[in-house]
């Protein structure tokens, strides 16, 4: 799965730029042929970029931002959209109105914050 779509991630960043891919120790992601295509990936790079891989433990939610990205998407959705579920939409329909306004509430969220999520993390501090 990576495979598929880390190379058009990558190529979003500055050429020459160094990136560090973070993945928890879950038993697939200390599969051997997970492992060897990550040596290849740290030794070659992919598109003129450097990729470095980080290792976190299995659980880790002190180190897990994007719990506190969800936070923040949840706590947008709730003002910006509270009565959605309340609407004449139904179905499908309803799905792609959740679908969308969580789309939105993401989309809201800047690179500020972003930033504050990998210092906390780094830092070892309550990212709320």
């Amino acid at each position: 799965m990576v495979k598929r779509w880390l190379p058009d991630i990558i190529r979003q960043f500055p050429y020459g730029s160094t990136i560090y891919f973070v993945q928890d120790g879950a038993g697939s992601h200390r599969d051997t042929v997970v492992k060897h295509w990550w040596m290849q990936v740290e030794q070659r790079g992919i598109s003129g970029r450097r990729v470095k891989l980080v290792q976190w433990p299995s659980y880790s939610p002190d180190l897990n931002p994007i719990k506190c990205a969800w936070a923040r998407v949840n706590s947008i959705f709730e003002k910006v959209y509270p009565n959605i579920v309340d609407s004449n939409y139904r179905g499908w329909a309803l799905k792609k109105r959740i679908s969308d306004a969580a789309n939105h509430c993401w989309e809201l969220l800047d690179s500020d914050f972003f930033d504050s999520l990998a210092r906390s993390a780094w830092e070892d501090k309550d990212c709320n």
